[in-house]
């Protein structure tokens, strides 16, 4: 298993070194990272069995030197194992791919799969798309019903105890098609501040379903990150909001909510999105 283990990860990252991930490379990471998961499991479970034995033998009555000695070599052995697949684990992390924890993964793709008019998941970015055109009205930062009822589920999910550990950053983006009608221009002077105030009305609605503020960041592109290009009526897949999980940052702990220790991600921070 170590040997096709290995080759498989060798595979894959001799396949990111050229950038741009597809989806069936994703698909051969994504099988390699749960591997390196479920052997990294079952390497600390022998490891801690060992350590157990070990200690049992050098706390009896007859001190078998010989059996602790081969015990504490085997031991040695699977550590060093285990730092091998952390560093493997390290570089699946790099070529631009997010790794989330399986759990939150499959808990995405559900979330995806059970309201796919609006929303969209893309595994190997962690990105979660919300499609701006049926979460607000034109030239709006106010929520449509069905954008709140489904933020609603979102924020459920983002308080399961898989997802609790992760920051929630929260990111605008618009068309280029200038604000121009004086009802809009009054509330969201251009894009800027349109993309800013959508960032805003969706984590008013996540952190009206539960979830703690201290968890939330929010930001905007305006039009200058465009998916697609924009023409002169603009293009609906650059009218979105991007939610990522991130790995929580320090925090002072009077904002803390009351025993919301979060959990350290199991991979290195990348990010959910909300398009």
């Amino acid at each position: 298993m170590k040997t096709s283990l290995h080759a498989l990860l060798l595979t894959v990252l001799i396949s990111l070194t050229g950038g741009c991930v597809a989806q069936s490379k994703y698909d051969q990471l994504n099988e390699a990272y749960r591997k390196v998961l479920e052997q990294n499991t079952q390497l600390q479970a022998r490891v801690d069995e060992l350590n157990q034995q070990i200690k049992l033998l050098e706390s009896g009555p007859r001190d078998d030197k010989a059996r602790v000695a081969q015990l504490t070599e085997e031991r040695d052995q699977l550590l060093k194992q285990l730092d091998e697949l952390r560093s493997q684990y390290a570089g699946l992390a790099k070529g631009g791919v997010v790794m989330l924890p399986p759990e939150v993964d499959q808990a995405l793709r559900d979330f995806a799969s059970q309201n796919p008019d609006l929303v969209e998941y893309d595994a190997a970015r962690g990105m979660i798309k919300f499609r701006s055109d049926l979460t607000f009205k034109l030239g709006s930062a106010d929520l449509s019903d069905a954008a709140k009822a489904t933020l609603a589920k979102f924020g459920t999910l983002l308080n399961n105890p898989a997802t609790k550990g992760y920051e929630i950053r929260i990111v605008g983006h618009t068309d280029s098609v200038p604000v121009s009608r004086p009802d809009t221009k009054a509330k969201h002077p251009n894009n800027w501040y349109l993309s800013v105030h959508r960032a805003i009305a969706v984590r008013d609605a996540i952190e009206a379903s539960g979830v703690a503020p201290v968890r939330t960041e929010v930001a905007g592109y305006g039009m200058y990150r465009p998916v697609v290009q924009n023409t002169k009526s603009g293009a609906e897949p650059n009218r979105r909001v991007e939610i990522y999980l991130v790995g929580m940052t320090p925090v002072n702990e009077q904002y803390l909510p009351a025993a919301a220790a979060p959990a350290p991600a199991p991979a290195p921070a990348a990010g959910i999105p909300l398009k």
